[in-house]
């Protein structure tokens, strides 16, 4: 049996790269999200407080 081996390393490369730059995108994101949440929150306890 005979056959032909490729390195596909090289093309593989990017692909990995990109997906840790999605995982981070997506991390970042998230915390932006929380951080907005948090804020929503306090404004409306301050509201309910009469405090703005």
């Amino acid at each position: 049996m005979t056959g032909i081996f490729l390195d596909v390393t090289g093309r593989n490369r990017p692909k990995r790269a990109m997906n840790g730059w999605r995982g981070e995108l997506s991390h970042r994101v998230k915390n932006l999200l929380a951080i907005a949440a948090g804020l929503t929150k306090i404004t409306q306890v301050l509201r309910s407080l009469s405090m703005i």
